[in-house]
């Protein structure tokens, strides 16, 4: 008899685990992996890797978007742009560089992703790149000081070794606290809308982890 009561205690444990780790809305190895051999950020953090010639990245930024306008202000969001030994890339990585280095990427990330692939506007040197985001109201001067300025090269610098350090071999990917990534293949709906709360509700899980 005893061993019975025993029995049916370990599979009533059991089972309670079970039910207990199904109410969890996300899963890791599903919906998220942890990068162990990656220490966590002391901050709370968000980095998507990206390229804005990427058809899959513009996709996956429309659906980042409606968390990215309205994320805490304690969680920062950094899109890092990557070369993947393209020379043909090093100078939509300089353009973003730019964008970051006057504080205007979250607004214009978009923009540039339309411009790149929809509009298939030239942004190879410094005056298309000024004549670009003049047309957005920014000025064409001092965009071209910072477009050859130290900080925009410093920066790409910061990109290219970020990129090496967390091996980046397919885009978009997204690292959230510096060691967990997000799989962005769990979130599949039947409409965008879906998709993007589903994303945001997977970030705001993961982020406060």
């Amino acid at each position: 008899m005893l061993q019975k009561i025993t029995i049916t205690l370990i599979l009533v444990l059991s089972i309670a685990g079970c039910s207990k780790d199904s109410d969890k809305p996300f899963q890791e190895g599903v919906h998220y992996r942890v990068l162990s051999q990656y220490p966590q950020s002391k901050t709370k953090q968000v980095a998507m890797f990206f390229s804005s010639a990427c058809p899959h990245c513009y996709k996956f930024d429309k659906m980042l978007e409606p968390w990215a306008s309205e994320r805490p202000d304690d969680v920062l969001l950094e899109r890092i742009p990557v070369l993947f030994n393209q020379p043909t890339w090093f100078s939509l990585v300089k353009v973003y560089a730019t964008m970051r280095v006057m504080g205007i990427q979250d607004e214009m990330a978009l923009k540039m992703f339309e411009a790149v692939q929809d509009k298939r506007l030239y942004l190879g040197d410094m005056q298309a790149v000024s004549a670009w985001l003049a047309s957005h109201g920014y000025d064409r001067e001092f965009v071209g000081q910072v477009y050859d300025s130290k900080d925009v090269s410093n920066l790409m610098d910061s990109y290219s070794l970020t990129e090496k350090r967390y091996d980046i071999r397919s885009i978009p990917r997204v690292i959230v606290n510096g060691n967990i990534e997000l799989i962005p293949s769990s979130l599949k709906s039947e409409n965008s809308e879906e998709s993007a709360a589903k994303l945001a509700e997977l970030i705001n899980y993961v982020v406060s982890k």
